[in-house]
């Protein structure tokens, strides 16, 4: 799918794709022995952590929810929905609600790299380090690039990766 060859990548799977201390860890590990020219977030739609959010998930579910941005996620759509006034159906809503926590999880890791690893954010500025967000709709199409802003999204056409 991305065209890498043989270890290539440094993979962190976690709950959300969030930006958790483990993720900061393996984060901090793979910059520091690989020293990468990308990242790339490549989140799925219909992602376990998304779609509990009208849920009563499992405590410990909701505490990573809550904790690291998925419910941030989901009242920032729903909010700029009901300021638009705009009705989407329920597969787009949650599909707008994936990107945006996969654009808070990319601005988690940019302040991450702002307060504790100044050089690498100045990378990331001046376009040496890229970070890339991708979106895998498992099943449903090819993986496209998420869009830069919530608004404008809701229009759903992406471009493919």
């Amino acid at each position: 799918m991305l065209g890498l060859g043989h270890g290539s990548i440094f993979e962190v799977r976690n709950l959300g794709g969030l930006f958790t201390p483990d993720a900061k860890a393996a984060y901090a590990f793979a910059m520091a022995r690989f020293k990468p020219d990308t990242i790339v977030f490549l989140h799925h739609l219909g992602c376990g952590c998304y779609s509990q959010l009208d849920l009563e998930p499992e405590p410990d579910v909701r505490k990573h929810i809550v904790e690291y941005g998925c419910l941030h996620a989901k009242f920032t759509v729903e909010g700029f929905l009901e300021r638009h006034r705009l009705t989407l159906p329920k597969e787009y809503v949650l599909q707008l609600i994936t990107e945006e926590g996969s654009r808070a999880q990319k601005t988690a890791l940019v302040n991450h790299l702002m307060f504790n690893r100044k050089e690498q954010y100045n990378a990331v500025k001046d376009g040496r380090l890229k970070i890339v967000e991708l979106m895998y709709p498992a099943g449903r199409g090819k993986t496209y690039i998420v869009p830069e802003r919530l608004e404008g999204s809701q229009d759903m056409d992406r471009v493919e990766y």
